[in-house]
This record gives structure tokens, sequence and C-alpha cells, in this order.
């Protein structure tokens, strides 16, 4: 696939554990939309493991798989990577909240040059504080307070006390610094240093959620091959964001050591039998005790309320086993998981969320989405977050699987038109307005 030199395309890379997917995307000046122009995904389970790239050259070979698998002619094409933005998924990714404020004597008309003054205070801070750590840091939200009043922006305003608060993201630069190994020699050196890069669970609102969802209250899981993340988005503003250790590998590495299997088709086995809800329904009547406490459930007896040795499953080391056993280890073990997620992450931010999406290529486990149900208790309001609002999306990308990829997507390219906006915005009030309030000032005072 050839693209135009003059065109300008936005390129979305998600080094997952499992799969490295790559979106390119270009907005249509007719339409004004976005359109994708190419998808392709490559396997990355030997190279990246819990979003750590292990083998640089490895990923190398795979990213450049997917770009090949996207249809897209590397040398033909360098200028796809003009507007690129990389997603990481990692536990040690954090996220923090610094403000800065500015008090004034008398009311004040707000410049450039005082907004300017907040932000560079927030980074110092920011860079004062992890002066030891190496970290990559991503700013994801500002916002301004004039005497205590939250506005859009604090430019030409008469205020006697300005606010910003700044949510940074902070990425280990062993993190960013693998991925720019990785993409080396790919795009222009001059290129690769431009790069966003981006903790993904922050934009995986803009691919799944609807306005009303975001408004109200939502959260988002994640469900990788070595991580889970949740997001909780309420009003338009991330609540929680969190990173956990454990994901389909963990149900994969169970199959693995009951049945002796190869790991990859543990992982097939779970994609492809996924919950069983029989044994979902008996799993109530198997609690002991108090629901929040795992141990009060004997799982063992459900073994003695289903059928066993029906449907017979020849594994590839010749092993025959039955499809109850394999539902068994998966039903248990994504029960445990989220039992976990529920009680013990989320317990102090249920009034927070309405809504539940799935995301990721775990979220396409047979029947996840009642296992959630039940252990949320919220019948009827957990759904499988395919990719929404975006125009012409081909059918095979129209999946969880994409999510966060094209959340990436939409995020760089929200960014960008919302601050091209903003800029024609400012330049607006900059050259109109402060001739006729310096006036007013003067008149006043």
């Amino acid at each position: 696939m050839n693209f135009l030199s003059r065109s300008q395309y936005i390129t979305a890379i998600d080094f997952g554990s499992d799969t490295i997917k790559v979106v390119v995307g270009e907005h249509s000046p007719q339409t004004n939309n976005l359109i994708i122009r190419a998808v392709g995904r490559a396997s990355s389970s030997t190279c990246i493991s819990n979003g750590l790239i292990l083998d640089i050259e490895s990923a190398r070979q795979c990213l450049l798989k997917a770009l090949k698998n996207a249809g897209i002619n590397i040398s033909s094409n360098k200028n796809l990577f003009q507007n690129t933005i990389v997603g990481f998924e990692h536990p040690e990714c954090m996220t923090t909240i610094e403000e800065s404020s500015k008090e004034f004597k008398f009311p004040t008309l707000i410049t450039e040059n005082h907004i300017a003054e907040l932000k560079k205070n927030v980074h110092s801070t920011i860079q004062s504080k992890y002066k030891n750590e190496q970290f990559y840091t991503h700013t994801y939200i500002y916002e301004w307070f004039c005497d205590g009043v939250q506005v859009y922006t604090p430019l030409t305003m008469i205020v006697k006390k300005i606010t910003l608060r700044a949510y940074f993201c902070l990425i280990r630069e062993l993190l960013t610094n693998n991925c720019r190994s990785c993409i080396a020699n790919i795009p222009p050196e001059d290129i690769r240093k431009n790069i966003m890069f981006v903790y993904t669970p922050i934009v995986l609102a803009y691919s799944t959620a609807s306005a009303v969802e975001t408004g109200s209250g939502v959260l988002i899981i994640d469900i990788g091959k070595d991580n889970t993340s949740l997001v909780i988005t309420q009003n338009k503003k991330i609540k929680l964001l969190e990173t956990l250790p454990y994901g389909i590998s963990k149900i994969a590495s169970m199959l693995t050591l009951a049945f002796k299997t190869d790991p990859e088709e543990s992982k097939n086995l779970v994609s492809s039998y996924g919950v069983s809800q029989e044994i979902l329904r008996k799993i109530e009547l198997v609690c002991n005790g108090d629901k929040s406490d795992i141990s009060t459930y004997d799982f063992d007896k459900i073994l003695n309320l289903i059928p066993s040795q029906t449907n017979p499953v020849l594994l590839q080391n010749n092993r025959t086993i039955f499809r109850s056993e394999i539902e068994y280890i998966v039903t248990i073990g994504l029960f445990e998981i989220f039992h976990k997620i529920y009680y013990k992450h989320l317990n102090t931010h249920l009034n927070l969320f309405h809504d539940v999406i799935l995301t990721g290529g775990g979220a396409l486990t047979p029947n996840l989405v009642p296992l959630v149900e039940t252990i949320f208790d919220m019948p009827g309001r957990v759904r499988v977050g395919n990719p929404i609002n975006i125009p012409d999306i081909p059918p095979n990308t129209n999946t969880s699987l994409y999510a966060p990829v094209l959340g990436l997507l939409k995020y760089y390219y929200s960014e960008n038109i919302q601050s091209q906006r903003k800029k024609r915005h400012l330049l607006f009030l900059k050259n109109y307005f402060p001739a006729f309030i310096q006036n007013l000032l003067s008149f006043l005072f």
C-alpha cells in the first residue's frame, strides 16, 4: 500500500505481550472524519512479556511483520511515522497529579505568560520528585481553576487566583528506550525522536465508550495475556487507573500444569472453550459464607455436580480429556481473578461506575460477560468493548482485540485536532480581547 507523501497520517502501535498491532489512520478533509487506512498484527509472545520487550531484534521483526501484514511498504512510506503514538501496559507505569497556583493582590488579566509559568512549575515539580528515577512523563489532562471555579481556559480572564492541576503518566524509560531501539532503522531518526508514548489504559474510553457512559461512569477492564488494566471514567475524567500483573496466561498456565499441554495450545483451549455457564451457576451453590471471601467457596464440590465423561478432547500430546475438565479450570481461574478485581481493587470505587466494558484479547473468551455480571452483580450492564464511532472500520478490526490500538489512534487524533482548535481559539482571544479588557481595567481601577 502506497501513501501520498503530502498526506498526514497517524500510526498507532500497541506492543502487546501476545501480539503487536499497528493501525494507520488519516484525517479526511471531505468528511472531517478519521479513516482507517491499514491494519496489521503479528505474534509477539516470544519477545514481549508482561509488557516488556525482552528481545529487541525479535520484536523489531514482529513489528515489521505486522506492518507487512497491514500491506505497508516501509521503504516507500517512511512518512507514515511522522505522527506516531506507542502504547504501553505495564504494572510499573504510574500516574500522579501535581498542582501549581498563583495569587494576585488585585484582579489580574491572565496572559499566556501566566499559563506558561504554571505549566513550567508543575513540570519542574515532577522532575524534582523523580530526579533519581528514569521516567518518561506524559501529561494527559490539564485542568484550570480561576478563583476556585473550573474553566476551559483561563486566558483573558480577570481573577485573583489561578490554579493548574496536571495529571501525569510516568513510564519507565527502560520501556520507552527498548521501544525506540525496536523501531530503530524503520522510520528516520528525526521522526523516532518525536514518538508519543502513552499508558494505554488512558485511551481505552476513546475507542469503546459512549459519551453517556463516560459521563455517568464506566469501568473498562482490558484483559491481556499477562496484565489486566482497570480504568474508571466518570464525568469524562479518569477516576481510577491501575494495571494488575495477571491475565489470560495465568489460566493457560493452569491448563498446562494440569494436562501437560504446550503453552500455545493451552492459550487456544482458553479461547476455544472459555467459561461454562453451567459451572458458573453451580459456584453459587458451593459458597459456605461471605461471598467477598474467596476461601468460603468449596470449588471441589463442583466436580460432583456436573457431568464429566462427555465431549472428549484429544490434545496434541495424544492425551484425551473431557470438555468439562477444561471449562472447570478456566471458569474457576477467571472467577478467582475477577473476584479479586471486584473485592480487592474496586471495593472503594463501586459508586463511580454504572456499566462495565471488557476489552483486549481476553474479552473474547466465551461467556466471560456472564461471569463478570455474576461477580459484580450487574446483570445486563457488562458488554464486550468493540470499537465504536470509527467510520468504515474493517470488519476484522471491529473487535475488542483492536480496541486498545484504536484508542491510541483516536487519542492522538483527538488531541491533535483539539490542540489546533485551542490554538485558533486562543489566538482569537489574544488578538481581540486584551485591549478591550485592559481599557476596562483602567476605567474600573
